[in-house]
């Protein structure tokens, strides 16, 4: 029986505390930008400016 090996769940959190490079940053923020279109994308995008200004 082959064990499968999970990563810690750190990587997750780390997307925002880790020093990203802006371009890197408004790839995903455009991203999950479409996502939150249908909801509360207003309170979102302030999130992902407060973040890109960082």
């Amino acid at each position: 029986m082959t064990k499968l090996s999970v990563s810690p769940r750190v990587s997750s959190t780390n997307l925002f505390t880790r020093e990203y490079r802006k371009e890197d940053f408004d790839r995903v923020c455009e991203k999950l930008r479409l996502l939150f279109t249908f909801s509360h994308s207003a309170t979102f995008i302030e999130l992902c400016n407060k973040f890109s200004k960082r």
